[in-house]
């Protein structure tokens, strides 16, 4: 977990563009909202700025599903633009349910596919981002604001984390901002990058 904390980093100091760089991400594929960044958009990542365009894969196909997406950046740090040439259903994935409706005090139950014996992390960030990390995926929060490592779990091919919303009024109306990953050792290493994800406390 270290080293992979340490590429996040070595990837932050050293990304100044991501023009035509190769991009892997997964993420649940929205149609963008009006008046994008970028007026090459046709859809959008779920919980990001991440914007996406494809000239070879139908994106309207993949509206609502969580997709594993490859194709090559043609944006900027402000405003990433993908141009997707693939996508597939994501066999990994973590996504959120609460019986409470994401109230104060109500439990979130993070639920998150995962091969079986990989370890799987969670993290934090007050701001979403793009930051692809070679064939590991995207990160798809800000490394430089909040960023805040929470909690390990292992996998049994699924990992599930229950956590209370505290009873703060404060916190009503803010977006709890989350992504997900894991590392395999078995039968080979395979660390890979999840989707973003993210609610507004009620």
């Amino acid at each position: 977990m270290r080293a992979f904390v340490g590429l996040l980093l070595v990837g932050t100091l050293s990304l100044a563009t991501t023009a035509q760089t190769p991009v892997s991400l997964t993420g649940r594929v929205e149609r963008v909202p009006s008046n994008p960044c970028n007026g090459a958009a046709t859809h959008k990542i779920a919980c990001t700025e991440i914007l996406l365009r494809s000239a070879t894969v139908d994106l309207t196909t993949w509206e609502g599903r969580m997709a594993d997406l490859s194709g090559e950046s043609e944006g900027t740090l402000t405003c990433p633009l993908i141009n997707i040439s693939d996508a597939v259903a994501a066999p990994q994935s973590t996504s959120t349910f609460s019986l409470g409706g994401f109230r104060i005090n109500s439990t979130v139950i993070f639920t998150t596919t995962a091969p079986v014996g990989s370890v799987v992390a969670y993290f934090f960030s007050c701001e979403p981002g793009f930051l692809p990390i070679a064939n590991f995926g995207t990160v798809q929060l800000n490394p430089l604001t909040n960023f805040i490592f929470w909690q390990l779990d292992v996998s049994i091919g699924v990992a599930l984390r229950t956590v209370r919303i505290p009873n703060v009024p404060g916190l009503v109306g803010q977006v709890a901002l989350f992504q997900t990953a894991f590392v395999s050792v078995t039968p080979t290493l395979e660390v890979k990058l999840l989707n973003a994800g993210c609610f507004t406390i009620q």
